[in-house]
C-alpha cells in the first residue's frame, strides 16, 4: 500500500499561486490587448472577444491563486468589468491625447431599433455629420446624446484611427478614473486572493509537519536525557512529552528542586 503524500502542494484542491500569478498577468495583457483592438481600426467586436479571454484568464487564474473555485464568478465579474472599462473608456482617452474639435452640421438622423430579450426594444440614433475638414461622418448615439439637426462639435482624429464623437459626452476625467478604479480593483482581488492562498498553504504544511511528528512533544520531536524519561503511566505535558514537570516524582533530583 502506498504511503499517503504529505506534501500540501499534491492537493488538487491546493493553491498554485505561481500559476495563478501567471494566469492573472497574461488575462491583464490579453484584455489591454482586446482594447487597442477595439480602439484602433476596423473597430470590431474582435477586441471584445479578446476581452472575454483575458477575463477568463482572469477568473483562472484567481481561483488558483486562493485554491478555493468559490472565486471564479468574482474573478470573471471583475475581469468583465475591466473589459468594458478598457474597451469604451481608452476610446475617449485616446481622442483626447490625438484627437481634434470642429464645429460640424448634422445633416440628418436616422433611428435603430433593436429588440432584446422579453421583448424590450433599443432605440439607436445615427447621425449623418458634415464637417469643413472635407469628411462626412456617422455617429451612432443612444437616447440621452440625441442631437438635433444643425451645428455640433465633434471630436475627431486627423489619422483617422479612432471613431469620432460629439464632443459633449466626451468626458476624459471620468474615463480615466474608471480605468484606475477596475485597475485598482482588479489588483485588490488579485492580492486577497494571494493572501488566502498563503494562509491555505502555511495550515496545510502545518497539517502535514503534526501528521509526521514534527511538533513540540510529537513522536518525531528530539528527545532529551534517559534519565529524564516519565515514570510509567505518567500522563502530563501536551502531545505526550517526555519530560515530567518539575517537583513530579520520578524528576530527577538536583540542585533546583527544593
Amino acid at each position: 500500500m502506498a504511503a499517503e503524500s504529505t506534501d500540501p502542494t499534491q492537493d488538487p484542491n491546493a493553491p498554485r499561486q505561481g500559476a495563478g500569478l501567471a494566469f492573472t498577468a497574461a488575462g491583464l495583457t490579453i484584455i489591454v490587448v482586446g482594447a487597442v483592438f477595439s480602439v484602433l481600426p476596423p473597430h470590431s467586436i474582435v477586441g471584445a472577444l479578446i476581452g472575454i479571454v483575458g477575463a477568463l484568464c482572469i477568473g483562472v487564474g484567481v481561483v488558483k491563486l486562493a485554491g478555493s473555485p468559490k472565486l471564479l464568478l468574482v474573478g470573471l465579474i471583475v475581469g468583465a468589468l475591466l473589459v468594458a472599462s478598457l474597451t469604451i473608456s481608452t476610446k475617449t482617452v485616446a481622442r483626447e491625447v490625438v484627437g481634434e474639435t470642429i464645429v460640424c452640421e448634422v445633416t440628418s438622423q436616422d433611428t435603430e431599433t433593436t429588440r432584446g430579450r422579453r421583448g424590450r426594444t433599443r432605440t439607436s440614433y445615427v447621425h449623418q455629420v458634415s464637417c469643413p475638414n472635407g469628411e462626412q461622418y456617422e455617429i451612432t448615439t443612444g437616447s440621452s446624446n440625441r442631437q438635433p439637426l444643425g451645428p455640433v462639435e465633434v471630436i475627431y482624429d486627423p489619422n483617422d484611427l479612432i471613431e469620432p464623437d460629439f464632443a459633449d459626452r466626451h468626458d476624459p476625467m471620468f474615463a480615466a478614473l474608471q480605468i484606475i478604479g477596475t485597475l485598482l480593483a482588479q489588483l485588490v482581488l488579485i492580492l486577497v486572493a494571494w493572501i488566502m492562498g498563503a494562509r491555505k498553504l502555511a495550515a496545510a504544511q502545518r497539517a502535514a509537519a503534526q501528521r509526521q511528528g514534527q511538533f513540540p512533544g510529537g513522536p518525531g520531536w528530539p528527545q532529551g536525557p534517559a534519565g529524564y524519561a516519565a515514570p510509567a503511566g505518567y500522563v502530563g505535558a501536551p502531545y505526550g512529552a517526555p519530560y515530567p514537570p518539575q517537583g513530579h516524582p520520578g524528576y530527577p533530583p538536583g540542585p533546583y528542586q527544593r
